[in-house]
Formats: structure tokens, sequence, C-alpha cells
């Protein structure tokens, strides 16, 4: 892909530090893609770890734009909400990847929590564009922020090509771990994401299947009211030796591929999601997925999944039964995510991301607009 005019994109890069967050994943997928190319040239704010709301706000609001400005770039792309409060004068692009503190009060903490997302809410009206990440994320933003449809642009996300290749299978020793004999669940621990549930249903349908293993990846961010006790109960049980549910605390990619490429099913039964990286791991790992029927669920796997209600037991614990021992519907399925993974890269992302930023910089009136 050819670009006709030399661009310098400023890219805020806070969430380097963080590489397991979906926005983590955001950042660094997109910008390897964008060091493979040369047209266009990169300049990244990268504060490192940073602690602390006070610091974080004073790099978002002060020394990122500051040091784009010193850089004279075109256009600057913030991967989240985090754009100055007030209006710039070098355009920005803000990736909003969904509604979640707006809509949900848990996700924020306190007076200083609230106003801060309020700000951030105000403050994408002083974009020169909006991305988001699936077409219910779109709708969700003009509902919620008043972002007119015409400056919104969907732009779906990829996931890390080590999900494709094949894993080395020890790891599973590592874990006492039989191939195809585990369920796994992928992702945060906050309330929304409904393990408490996977975790009953799961309870229910091992009864009757005493070989079987929930392996629960990861573990919570933090210790705050978001999260209910379901991870710590499951840890605490396994340790004591009386659970055949297993907690792997962090794990890195590598190890995550080989826990995928080795389950009887990813399963994931979140009541709200805004894309959901994971999901595509799963399919590029070629493990049958079992999903919650919400709506942005069925935009990104479409016919290529087990749906279930997220809050019936009943139908969770069918559908776990449906895949479990049995290799033809496991291998019908792993076909299906083999074939749904071939829509989504980061290469594909960060084409039209590229393309975008053309598009922008080429419409200086529509830019100041």
């Amino acid at each position: 892909m050819l670009y006709t005019s030399c661009m310098k994109i400023g890219f805020q890069g806070r969430f380097l530090s963080r590489p397991f967050t979906g926005i983590g994943q955001y950042t660094s997928g997109l910008l390897a893609e964008f060091a493979k190319q040369r047209e266009i040239s990169f300049v990244i704010a990268d504060p490192g770890k940073i602690s602390g709301a006070i610091k974080r706000h004073y790099f978002e609001q002060y020394c990122a734009p500051k040091f784009f400005a010193q850089q004279k770039v075109d256009l600057i792309h913030f991967p989240y909400p985090g754009n100055p409060w007030r209006k710039m004068p070098i355009p920005a692009i803000v990736t909003v990847h969904d509604v979640i503190p707006w809509i949900f009060p848990e996700y924020r903490h306190g007076f200083f929590s609230s106003l801060a997302h309020e700000k951030a809410k105000n403050a994408l009206h002083h974009a020169a564009h909006v991305i988001t990440v699936s077409e219910f994320s779109k709708k969700e933003i003009e509902r919620v922020c008043g972002i007119p449809e015409e400056k919104i642009s969907v732009i779906y996300n990829g996931c890390c090509e080590i999900y494709s290749k094949k894993a080395d299978d020890k790891v599973l020793d590592r874990f006492q771990l039989q191939p195809r004999q585990y369920f796994l669940y992928v992702g945060g621990y906050d309330r929304r994401k409904n393990v408490a549930t996977l975790v009953e249903a799961f309870r229910q349908f091992s009864s009757k299947q005493k070989n079987a293993v929930l392996v629960l990846a990861g573990e919570p961010l933090h210790r705050t009211s978001l999260y209910d006790l379901t991870f710590e109960n499951c840890r605490n049980t396994m340790k004591s030796g009386g659970s055949n549910i297993l907690c792997t605390g962090f794990v890195d990619e590598a190890v995550l591929a080989a826990l995928y490429q080795n389950a009887a099913a990813f399963v994931h039964l979140s009541k709200y999601e805004g894309f959901n990286i994971p999901l595509l791991e799963a399919a590029t790992s070629k493990v049958p997925l079992i999903l919650s029927d919400i709506p942005v669920h069925r935009e990104i796997a479409k016919n290529n999944a087990v749906f279930v209600d997220h809050d019936d037991l009943h139908s969770i614990t069918m559908a776990l039964r449906k895949i479990w021992n049995n290799p033809p519907l496991q291998s019908e399925f792993s076909e299906k995510s083999t074939n749904l993974a071939k829509s989504y890269s980061w290469q594909k992302s960060a084409e039209k991301h590229l393309l975008l930023y053309q598009q922008l910089c080429q419409q200086p009136s529509y830019l100041l607009a």
C-alpha cells in the first residue's frame, strides 16, 4: 500500500507498559505493524510505568501534547480516551474501545474518577475523528457520547501471531493437564465478565464429568469492588487440593497459546464487551468457542460459535456437555474458528488505520471543523 504524502503521526504509548490489557494489545499490535512500512513516520510518547491518577493525567494532559507539538507531528492518535480536555492546535484521532466507564457506575471510583471520565467523554468532541473496534461500540458511542455517526470509523482488532503457530504441548505437564480434557477461560475478572456464573455452570457439569477441569487464566489486576470473590475462592480451594478448577495466574503468550490450542473449548460468558480480543486468540488457536449471546459476540464471531444465555445455567451446562468428549463436533467448531480467524489481523487493522490517517491529513478543513 502506497501513501501519496509524507506524514508524521504522533502516537500516545502509555499502555505499552500494560501489554496484557486490551488497550495494551491494541497499541503494541498496531505499532508492530506500523514499523514494517516506511511511507509514514511515527513519534511515540511512552512514559513507561506511571503510578497514580495525578501523574497519569499530568502525562495525558500536558506532557504528551507538549512533546508532540515539539516534534511537529501532523496528527496525533490517542489509542484510548486520553486526549487533552481542551482543544489542541494539532488534530487528534481517539480510539474508544467501549463506553463501559460511562454506563457502569462501578467503574468510577469517587468524585475525581467520575470527573475525569466525564471530562474524557466531553473531550471526544474535540477530536477530528473517533475510531472504534466494532459496529456495536459505534452505536454505543453515538448514543452515550453524542458523537455523530460520520465522525466514527470502525476498524476491527487483530491478535498476536503466536496463536497461529504450533505451541509447545509440554506446557500442559506444568499444569498437569491433558489435551481436550479442560475448558479454558481467558479474560478479566471484574463482575461483568460473569466468571462466577461460569464457575457454577462448570461445577454442575463436572458433577457427572469428574475428570473435567476448568482453567481460569490470569488473575484480577486490582482488588476493588469491581471484582467478586469468585477467583480468590477458586484459587484458595485449588491450593487446598479440593478443586478441579485451575487458576494459572498470569502466564506469557507462549504458555497461553498452548493452553488455547489444547482446550476442549474456550468459554466466555461476559455480559458486555466492546470487542473481546481473547475471542480472536481462541479462534486463531483453532479452539471451539462457547460465547455469551451478546450483540458484539454475534458481530465478531458470526455463526462460528456455540452461543448461550449468559444468565441461564442450564443453557451453559448443556453447551459444555454438547462439546465435551465429542470429537466430530469439536472438529466442526475448530474449523469454524479457523475460518473466523482469517477475517482479523493486526496487519489488516493497521492498513485501515494508515489509510484513515492519510484521508484525514488530506482534508485540513475537516480536521479543523
